[in-house]
C-alpha cells in the first residue's frame, strides 16, 4: 500500500532481538513504459486485428462503434503441447461481442473454429482459450470486438503458456490503439 517505494531500492534492517528474520515482498502494478517482455519459448502466439472485410486495421485510427475481428494464431515450435491457455487481455475501449447472441452477425470469411478449442471463457477484460497444439500446425481463433470508448489505450501483449509447464510460453503483439469519436 506504500506508493513512495515504486522504482526505488528498499532496505530491511533488524535493530533488536535475536534469531532469523523472515520477510516477504510483493510488488504489483501496470508498467508505464510499455515494456512488457515479448518472448517465444517452445510455442508462438500472435494477434492481429482485422476489419469486417478481413483487411488489417490501422490501430492509430479506429472509429468509435466499429467492429474489429481479432485473429489469434498459435503454434508449437517443438513438441505436442497439451493444456495450453491463451490469455488475450483487451485494450480498454473495446468489448467482446458475445458470439452466442443471435443478433451477433457472422462474417462469411471466418472459418468454423470447431475441435481445436477445448474450452473458451469470455470475460469483460479478456478472452481465455484452452487448446492443445501440435508441432508444425498453426491454429487460428477468431472473435469480434466493438470499439466502445474513445481515447488512447495500451494494447497488452497476448500471452500463452502450458498450464502445467509455465516455462513453455509466448507473449507478443503489444502496442497502442487510438479510438476516435
Amino acid at each position: 500500500t506504500r506508493k513512495d517505494l515504486g522504482g526505488k531500492t528498499a532496505t530491511l534492517t533488524v535493530t533488536s532481538g535475536e534469531g532469523t528474520c523472515f520477510y516477504y515482498w510483493q510488488a504489483s502494478g501496470v508498467p508505464v513504459n510499455n515494456s512488457a517482455p515479448e518472448f517465444d519459448h517452445g510455442m508462438k502466439v500472435r494477434r492481429e486485428y482485422l476489419d469486417e472485410d478481413a483487411r488489417p486495421v490501422d490501430l492509430k485510427n479506429v472509429n468509435l462503434g466499429s467492429r474489429i475481428v481479432c485473429v489469434i494464431t498459435a503454434e508449437s515450435t517443438s513438441k505436442y503441447l497439451q493444456n495450453v491457455v491463451i490469455n488475450d487481455l483487451l485494450p480498454a475501449g473495446f468489448e467482446i461481442e458475445n458470439p452466442r447472441l443471435k443478433s451477433s452477425p457472422r462474417l462469411a470469411w471466418i472459418p468454423d473454429q470447431g475441435a481445436s478449442i477445448t474450452y473458451q471463457d469470455i470475460r469483460d477484460d479478456r478472452l481465455l482459450v484452452f487448446t492443445n497444439l501440435h508441432p508444425g500446425n498453426k491454429v487460428k481463433f477468431h472473435y469480434s470486438l466493438r470499439a466502445i470508448a474513445a481515447g488512447v489505450f495500451k494494447v497488452p501483449p497476448i500471452a500463452a503458456e502450458c498450464m502445467y509447464n509455465p516455462f513453455i510460453g509466448s507473449s507478443a503483439s503489444s502496442g497502442t490503439v487510438l479510438i476516435n469519436r
